[in-house]
């Protein structure tokens, strides 16, 4: 709060850099730490008066139907616009299916290093940029050798 008071306001927090832990501040100097939580309630209030950031989460918190602390995440006041948009629609979203594994997957094995630094990718999720990069920067074409990486790729080793 102490930098976007700086930038909004021109108007920073009350210092209290010469106690170490907040704790100390709080038994240190009682009336620099009445001090200190005036000025930051006065920030703040003057912040809502100027960005109106409350006012806003409030409003989003009305108009999509959810709590009050919903608008922080994306995703909860999304489902509940999406929700309350089909619900006034006679839209009715089918139930995700849940189901168990029928079957379990063995576990991977983790192979010895056969050089002393090596870095273990997989070249099918790079994208070609990111692949030409590696096999030009990086390393020695060598240690790609073993993959199926078209030639043109490694020319820059």
């Amino acid at each position: 709060m102490d930098y976007i008071a700086l930038v909004e306001l021109g108007q920073k927090k009350l210092d209290h850099s010469e106690f170490d832990t907040f704790k100390d501040f709080y038994r240190g100097n009682w009336k620099k730490f009445v001090d200190y939580n005036i000025v930051d309630v006065e920030l703040v209030d003057r912040l809502e008066d100027k960005l109106r950031l409350i006012e806003l989460v409030i409003t989003m918190a009305y108009d999509g139907k959810v709590n009050l602390r919903d608008p922080m995440f994306q995703v909860r006041l999304w489902d509940a616009i999406i929700y309350n948009y089909l619900k006034k629609h006679n839209v009715v979203i089918p139930q995700m299916d849940r189901s168990e594994k029928e079957s379990k997957f063995a576990g991977a094995y983790v192979k010895e290093p056969v050089l002393e630094s090596m870095i273990g990718l997989s070249v099918l999720t790079l994208t070609l940029s990111t692949l030409i990069l590696l096999c030009s920067t990086i390393s020695h074409p060598r240690h790609f050798r073993s993959l199926d990486i078209p030639a043109y790729l490694l020319r820059g080793s």
